[in-house]
């Protein structure tokens, strides 16, 4: 059983671990290749590593999308991991006036701990010293946890378009609007290797985003939800198993013409009369197309 001093001094070893740790933007003098930031932090000039008390920090208002995510058993683990650690290790992420960008589940922990009269102490912090716009802070919110919680589909497609609003939402997609500096760039490829998805999946997501905006306007609201995504996506799934019908009018290329006209001529002995007699006609209409 460790004493009370040994505990305080191994607290006091990670601290000082965090603070010499190599910072954001810091390039030490080896041929080691740096590590790159998270996704939500890239671009961001952060300051340097503070403490602040726990009662400075208020979390984010857009962070409670991911609460529903956060499992009995992720509470769990991440409150015996701070427990072991005897102090909150990683910095949170903040801007100026204390609001959270990351490390809302941390400090929660921390605040219930501090309550059943387990004082954590000072907390770890770096704060955001770039210019960053509400929206912008919002997004980046949203950019950190997507790859870390369960969310269903539709949750987490209403969050990419506010991410990444200049391609969700833009008429000229692909080209960034609205103040959107959160990297990847909303291009098409580039949203696909960020989440997962093939090119062709995002550009249909893009449609069911665009076609929920509108079901949400016809229904007075004045944005998109979860909902109406849902919504959108069911009629796009429809739609695509809908089928065909045909218009009594086919074309061809000549070269498709010819791989037609090719099979047919090898066919055209199997069958019975009336389909022989259709098979000669289709032969007539192609050579006769073909010049043949």
């Amino acid at each position: 059983m460790k004493t009370p001093e040994e505990k305080k001094a191994e607290q006091e070893a990670r601290l000082i671990a965090t603070i010499t740790a190599p910072r954001t933007g810091y390039t030490p003098e080896t041929t080691e290749q740096p590590a790159a930031p998270p996704a939500a932090l890239q671009g961001l000039k952060l300051s340097l590593v503070d403490f602040w008390p726990l009662d400075r920090f208020k979390p984010h208002p857009s962070n409670h999308v991911f609460d529903s995510a956060k499992t009995d058993t992720y509470w769990r683990d991440l409150r015996r991991d701070i427990l072991e650690a005897g102090a909150i290790i990683n910095p949170v992420i903040t801007l100026p006036d204390g609001t959270l960008l990351e490390g809302h589940s941390r400090i929660r922990i921390a605040r219930e701990l501090t309550a059943e009269g387990k004082n954590l102490g000072p907390i770890p912090v770096r704060v955001v010293a770039s210019p960053i716009t509400p929206e912008e802070a919002e997004r980046r919110v949203y950019l950190g946890n997507l790859s870390r919680f369960e969310l269903d589909d539709d949750t987490r497609l209403n969050l990419y378009r506010k991410i990444w609003p200049g391609y969700f939402l833009a008429t000229n997609p692909g080209h960034p609007g609205g103040g959107d500096t959160v990297s990847p760039p909303p291009t098409k490829s580039e949203i696909a290797a960020a989440t997962g998805k093939s090119p062709r999946q995002v550009q249909r997501d893009r449609q069911v985003v665009r076609n929920a905006v509108q079901i949400a306007k016809k229904k007075g609201k004045p944005d998109a939800d979860d909902e109406d995504i849902r919504e959108a996506r069911k009629k796009a799934a429809s739609k695509r198993k809908a089928p065909v019908k045909a218009s009594g009018r086919v074309t061809l290329s000549r070269a498709h013409a010819a791989v037609v006209l090719n099979h047919l001529r090898r066919e055209r002995r199997s069958g019975g009369s009336r389909e022989k007699t259709v098979v000669e006609s289709i032969i007539q209409i192609l050579e006769k197309a073909l010049g043949r």
